[in-house]
Order: structure tokens, then sequence, then C-alpha cells
């Protein structure tokens, strides 16, 4: 099998299932480093690239029926390992930050920004909570801000954007609804 090209081996591996086994086997050595190298650049962390790999590899043994030729095997093989790395990357953002939402709902950003943050991660917060302000309805991020990032009590909210202290109370539940809500689809 080592004398096979990549689409010679995914040739015996579709047509011929005594010899499936060991033509997968082949690819997997062939391309084990590739797939973990191109995980672990997107994911900086071994363990979540052998993870990923592992994915990698059940992923392309189910495809490999539906490989149609139309590039090289080395081609597909990187998409693959790409989008499942992309995915991953995605996946353990959400886990980040769902950790810093208690299960009452409650958000404590001051606790978010001071914990222990690598460059990336803190360059990620920003840009997540950026991001997630703006998808806010206007007085809802006004509020929000006011409470979360200025620290100012819901009187002194109410004052600010002159509404009544339960009108400002029903702003600051809602805000941080759907602060959460925005949140939880990153």
């Amino acid at each position: 099998m080592k004398n096979n090209s990549d689409n010679e081996l995914v040739r015996i591996f579709c047509s011929n299932p005594m010899d499936a086994e060991k033509a997968f086997e082949e690819l997997v050595n062939r391309y084990k480093n590739y797939v973990f190298q191109i995980c672990y650049s997107k994911l900086k962390n071994a363990q979540d690239s052998e993870d990923a790999a592992q994915e990698v590899f059940v992923r392309i043994y189910f495809g490999l029926q539906k490989f149609r030729f139309e590039s090289e095997f080395k081609t597909w093989l990187t998409q693959v390992t790409v989008n499942v790395s992309l995915s991953m990357v995605l996946s353990n953002k959400r886990k980040f930050w769902k950790s810093f939402v208690s299960t009452d709902g409650d958000i404590d950003i001051d606790t978010i920004y001071r914990s222990t943050f690598t460059r990336q991660q803190e360059q990620n917060f920003w840009e997540i909570v950026g991001s997630t302000l703006h998808k806010m309805i206007l007085v809802y991020r006004k509020v929000f801000i006011l409470r979360y990032f200025k620290n100012l009590n819901t009187e002194k909210i109410s004052r600010k954007i002159s509404a009544t202290f339960a009108a400002t109370k029903m702003k600051l539940s809602r805000a941080k609804d759907q602060f959460i809500k925005i949140l939880s689809d990153y």
C-alpha cells in the first residue's frame, strides 16, 4: 500500500472491502502529522489538536465514499481539517464565554475581565463583547453599559436616562437577557 498514490488508496478503500482498512490506515499514517499541525495552528493546544485530528479522520473515514476525485485527496483532507478545527475553535469560545455566565444568568463583566487572559483571549473578549453590544437594542445597550461598565446603580441609571426606577429595573433585566441571548449565539 505504501507505493500507491492517495487517490489509488481512496479507490481501494471504496471498491475493495478486503483492503479498505489497510488503505485507510496508510492514509492516516501519511497525513496524521500534517493534520495535527493544521489543527494545532488553529487551536494552539495539543490535547484539543489531537481531539480535532481524530475527528478529522473519523469524518474522512465516513466521507471517503463521497470523495469525487475533483481535487487531490490532500486538498480535500486539508479543507476537512480546517473546518473541524474552526468548529472546535468556535465551540471552545462558546464554552469559554458561557463559563462566565452563571446559571441564574448573572454576568460579572469585571470578574470576566480580571480573569487570567492570554493576549488572544483578551482580544477575543473585547471583540465578542463589542459585537454583542453592537447587536443589542440601543436603549438596552445604554443601560447595560451604564450598569456593567460604568458600575452605576439602578437609581443613578434611571436619573441618567430620565426613566422611573421600575422602568429602569425592567430595562436592565431585559438588557441582561438580551446580552446573554446574543452571547450564547457565539
